[in-house]
Formats: structure tokens, sequence, C-alpha cells
């Protein structure tokens, strides 16, 4: 293992005992209270570090396990030795299985396959490195990989590209219980692919983070408003 490798997991542990929550903006908070007490199966798209910033690692705590996918490389020993129960795949998600480059930023949480995204930081002076990388579709991910009776949780945080990735994808066939995705625009004030693609399929808005909107299907999302106490004005 390189330095780069132990530092990874040497993280992982400092944050796995010192945090309540451990993502970016509350994101798993979040999921953690929309989907209760049940226990179910992750595809954690554009996963990064498998404790620090991450949206499923309090989903894993409490027995869920899944896939998780990144374009980095250097994270699957950190996966494997803090996440065993998941499965760590090296690849990129997009609308086609392809062959495509991966732009890779010191700040990791930067790296992109989206052109648009890379040339805005190029633009910012910003140094990467460039490599291909196979690029799988959702649908592929979800065959092959969950278990549909179980409840599913989609996370998808892939810096530019999450309409691109969800534009051929079977709601209908696998119906995530929970939809999580980066947004860095308020969803219901900026027009969205995404948000009119998912709306479009049966889900609505249920929370936003300020970074990451979340959608669950309309009988789920009245389930939780029934589970709720009832208060009298």
């Amino acid at each position: 293992m390189n330095l780069k490798g132990f530092r990874y997991i040497a993280r992982g542990i400092k944050y796995k005992f010192l945090s309540a929550g451990y993502s970016e903006s509350g994101e798993d908070l979040i999921a953690s209270y929309l989907l209760g007490n049940i226990v179910g199966s992750y595809v954690d798209v554009g996963a990064g570090h498998p404790v620090v910033g991450s949206n499923t690692y309090k989903l894993y705590r409490k027995g869920w396990s899944g896939i998780a996918v990144d374009g980095n490389k250097k994270l699957e020993t950190s996966w494997k030795v803090l996440r065993p129960r998941d499965k760590f795949m090296p690849i990129l998600v997009g609308p086609i299985k392809d062959f495509v480059d991966f732009y890779q930023y010191e700040n990791e949480l930067r790296s992109t396959a989206n052109v648009n995204v890379k040339n805005l930081y190029t633009n910012e002076n910003r140094k990467h490195v460039s490599k291909k990388i196979t690029q799988e579709t959702l649908n592929a991910l979800f065959e092959q990989n969950v278990l549909t009776n179980k409840p599913v949780f989609l996370s998808l945080d892939i810096e530019g590209s999450e309409y691109q990735a969800l534009s051929t994808f079977n709601f209908d066939r696998f119906a995530p219980k929970l939809i999580a995705i980066e947004s860095w625009n308020v969803p219901w004030a900026i027009k969205s692919h995404s948000h009119e693609l998912i709306q479009s399929n049966g889900y609505r808005l249920t929370a936003y983070s300020g970074l990451t909107a979340f959608y669950m299907s309309e009988s789920d999302l009245n389930e939780i408003i029934d589970s709720r106490p009832q208060f009298s004005e």
C-alpha cells in the first residue's frame, strides 16, 4: 500500500469514530431520516472516499450494503478495508457503454468526465491528468449488481454528468426508493433537465441539502407524511 492509500484509510478511521454525519452537507442524515428503519442496498455513483464525505456510510453502519462507483481507482483499497461488505467499481457511469476520458484533479472532488466542467476548471487554471476509463450505464449496474427485491437508494454525484447518466435509466423497471442527485442550483428555481426527467418518471422533490436534491415516489412520500404525528391548531 502506498502512502496515499494509507492516508485514505487513516482519514476514514478518524471520521468513523468522531462523526455523527459523514457527508458534505448533511446528505446522509437526510437519507437516513427518509429511509427510516428499513435496510436495503445502494448504488453510490461518484462515491469518493468510503467514509469522509460519503452519502452512504451512515446507511452502511445501519446494515445496508451495495456498490460504490468512482473513476479514482486509488480509492479501491480504502473501500475494501473500511467497507468490506460493499463492491467498489473503478469505472464511470453514462448514457451508453463506452471508453471515455476522465479528468482527475488534485482536489479529487472536482474529478469529472464532463468536458464542459473540465473546460470551466481549465479556465480557472486548475491542472488535471486525463486517462481513459470504462463507462457503463446505470441499467447495467442495476441488472448485474442490485437485488431489486430490496429498497434501493441511488446516489449520483458525478460533477455535471448526472442528467446524461439518468437519460437512459429505466425508472419503471428498477424504481429506486430514494434518489439523491447533486444539484449546483436550487432545482425548483433554475430549469434543470435532471429535475424534470426525475419528476416526469413519478418522483417528487422531497428534500434539498443546499447541494443535493432528494426525490421519492409520490406514494412513498405520502407514506412518510402519514406516519408523522399530526398537530392540531
